[in-house]
């Protein structure tokens, strides 16, 4: 497999131009593309990911404090996410410099949301996956950023997103509900496919894990040998409880702290024969209030719990507290080694791979060990082996602990065992390939974007701007239809039924998200016309000549077939002489000459269904906001595209239910429709008007229809 990476390099001082030419050139031994930005727009760059996207992503929003405040500024808002589109675009160029032909782009993280929509417009067949290895937030979170459907358009322009754990993706999924209205289902194979411009974005689950052989071959160096014997002797018999976290709020280590304070004063007996090391990793370059005021708290309590139970002379405090820049594996493995506890106890935490190496390394040594993790962390999902705990209550970390301390050998090797198999199946590397596999799959080439016409393979149709920049696709096999083909074969026929939908077809359909029409009067009690009925758009001066000119031609028969009552289109198109309407999905129809007037495709039906279901459908409207019920001629609409998605599509599927049994003997049929659940009479829809158009003509007499559109 060829691999490329592309991504920013990281230098605290700024690189000359002529030295990142230079660096270039070594990079690409490595298979390495760097890209170089702007330091004044990598830091905003950097402000917005981290000060703005990362906050939210951990369902932080503090109304009142500092952190909302900073961007309510709007130039100072409009900039952050100027630099942060500015910043995917250079990405995608340089990606484009190295792309070949059939190659899979993989983006990773919150850095990059909107580069897959760039990706697109630019390479409209490249396969693009998204995977994001932090948490997504709850919709009510999310939706507190003004870029937020910018943000979800530019992640569903990828073909595959990826999550840590399905928490998350139902976090995502939930907003695409609510903030673009779009559908989503599980599909075979395993995935949730989220419906977006007829294209089906792939949805997974699969958490990352460690790559063993590369810890086994660090396990026998030198280094990591001769620490992990001195920690040994340090140490002597003492059991050792060990943490290694960011210096953050999110990663828990005051409640940490705190619950070794009150494990240590409950429980005197452990106070000399436990030795508690937590390592706490620093940004040096950070010095903010914040962070520095963090540190201090820990320190603080560190002391006092030292200073509670001081040690001999020579002897280890009870806490070991030590802050370091960076701990990579081999300054990491000598503590896992020694370790008979791992504790976890951070509060928001996507994925934490410190107890994978912990386990594995345990099975170097073969000496079990005990990990005691947050149950917010990932890593609680899917070690279920280790013992879970919530870090807010404080007697429970506690009780975890005295557990884990005192734990048979026997259990900690079933636990263990359970683990390890888990990361020795589930490697990076394994990890990695079914990711791609995955985008493999979702090739675009192979399954729903070409189109044919004229006997070639087009590309998928392209619109909008910005963000708003779409590729729609269609099911395999799609045909265009020719127009010069349409054109020559009216051209040379002499009996034609011209076929024709109205709302989107023949006029733009607006619906609003909230229907007020219904409730507007006029002086005789009855809605009013014109400009608030929002059901039936207007027709445009130029449809109606258009109309009319197609209907003058005595062999042609035009009929417009819609889902409208028959009010609603004699007020828009009954003008137009000639012209045959079919209204309520062919329920009520009339011939363009007008001769019969209205005609019912159900004559002497019984109604009597809409009182029972009328009062079906008004117990879940009481019980459901934003609901409400709409007669439309012959049928009964129970809408709810006002309604919480959710709870309206719950109510929806158990309505749909109770009126089949309710309407069991009478002949009508219930139908879910888009946001809303619709009951009218049984075989009227347009297929069978259509049989009905063609029917008549042809036990009319003349010749025979020979062309239908």
């Amino acid at each position: 497999m060829r691999l490329t990476w592309v991504g920013m390099v990281h230098c605290n001082a700024v690189i000359p131009k002529e030295d990142q030419d230079k660096l270039a050139r070594q990079m690409h031994a490595y298979h390495c593309v760097p890209v170089f930005i702007d330091p004044a727009m990598s830091q905003t760059f950097h402000s917005f990911c981290y000060g703005t996207l990362w906050p939210i992503m951990h369902n932080i929003v503090d109304v009142y404090g500092k952190l909302p405040t900073r961007w309510w500024n709007p130039s100072q808002q409009k900039n952050a996410w100027s630099s942060y589109m500015h910043v995917n675009r250079i990405f995608v160029n340089k990606v484009i410099e190295v792309y070949n032909e059939g190659d899979l782009v993989w983006v990773h993280g919150l850095h990059l949301l909107v580069a897959p929509s760039f990706l697109s417009r630019r390479l409209p067949y490249v396969n693009v996956g998204l995977f994001l290895h932090t948490p997504f937030p709850s919709s009510e979170i999310f939706r507190t950023l003004s870029v937020r459907a910018d943000l979800l358009r530019g992640m569903l322009s990828a073909d595959h997103i990826g999550f840590h754990l399905y928490e998350h993706a139902r976090h995502f999924l939930t907003s695409c509900r609510r903030i673009l209205g779009l559908k989503y289902n599980a599909q075979a194979g395993g995935y949730i496919g989220v419906e977006y411009n007829g294209r089906m974005v792939a949805i997974t689950i699969s958490h990352i894990g460690i790559e063993p052989p590369f810890v086994d071959r660090l396990s026998v160096k030198d280094q990591v040998l001769h620490e992990t014997a001195r920690l040994r002797a340090l140490y002597g018999a003492k059991k050792i409880v060990v943490g290694v976290d960011q210096v953050e709020r999110l990663k828990g280590i005051t409640l940490k702290m705190l619950s070794l304070e009150q494990f240590f004063r409950t429980n005197p007996a452990y106070r000399d024969t436990v030795q508690v090391v937590q390592i706490g990793i620093v940004d040096g370059a950070d010095t903010s209030e914040a962070k520095l005021k963090l540190r201090k708290e820990i320190q603080t309590i560190v002391d006092r719990i030292n200073a509670t139970y001081p040690q001999p002379q020579g002897v280890e405090p009870v806490v070991v507290y030590q802050e370091l820049n960076n701990t990579d594996l081999s300054i990491r493995l000598p503590l896992w080694n020694v370790a008979d506890v791992m504790l976890l106890t951070s509060v928001r935490d996507a994925v934490s791979l410190y107890p994978f190496e912990f386990v594995y390394a345990h099975n170097v040594t073969k000496s079990p060990g005990v990990v005691i993790v947050s149950e917010f962390s990932g890593s609680s999902r899917v070690l279920t082996g280790s013992l879970g705990v919530n870090p807010w209550k404080k007697k429970e970390v506690v009780e975890a602990l005295v557990t884990a301390l005192d734990m048979s050998d026997e259990e900690k090797a079933a636990r263990h065992a359970h683990d390890f198999e888990y990361i020795a199946v589930n490697t990076r590397t394994k990890w990695a390939e079914r990711i791609l596999v995955d985008l493999k799959r979702t090739s675009k080439a192979a399954s729903t974007v070409g189109m044919q016409y004229m006997g070639y393979v087009r590309p998928p149709p392209l619109y909008g701007l910005g963000l708003g920049y779409r590729m729609l696709e269609f099911h395999a096999g799609f045909k265009m239809l020719e127009t010069d083909q349409v054109v020559r074969a009216y051209r040379h026929t002499f009996r034609r039924v011209l076929l024709f939908d109205y709302g989107n077809t023949l006029a733009q359909e607006n619906l609003p998200q909230n229907n007020f029409s219904k409730y507007i009067k006029g002086d005789d009690g009855c809605a009013l016309s014109g400009d608030l009925e929002h059901d039936t758009p207007k027709a445009s001066p130029e449809l109606l000549k258009a109309l009319s000119k197609l209907c003058s031609d005595p062999r042609n028969t035009v009929f417009v077939l819609s889902g409208k009552d028959r009010q609603d289109l004699e007020r828009t198109l009954g003008g137009v002489p000639g012209l045959g309407l079919a209204a309520e999905h062919g329920y009520l129809y009339r011939w363009g000459d007008n001769d019969d007037g209205w005609l019912c495709t159900k004559e002497n039906f019984d109604d009597s269904w809409k009182d029972i279901t009328h009062s079906v459908m008004d117990i879940y409207t009481q019980r459901t906001h934003g609901t409400y019920i709409e007669l439309k001629g012959s049928a009964l609409l129970w809408q709810y595209r006002d309604a919480d998605p959710e709870f309206g599509q719950l109510q929806a599927k158990e309505l749909h239910e109770q009126l089949l049994q309710v309407l069991e003997s009478y002949q009508v049929e219930v139908l879910p429709g888009n946001d809303y659940l619709e009951v009218r009479p049984e075989g009227v829809d347009k297929g069978v008007m259509v049989d009905r158009i063609l029917s008549s003509l042809e036990s009319r007499g003349g010749s025979p229809v020979d062309y239908v559109l």
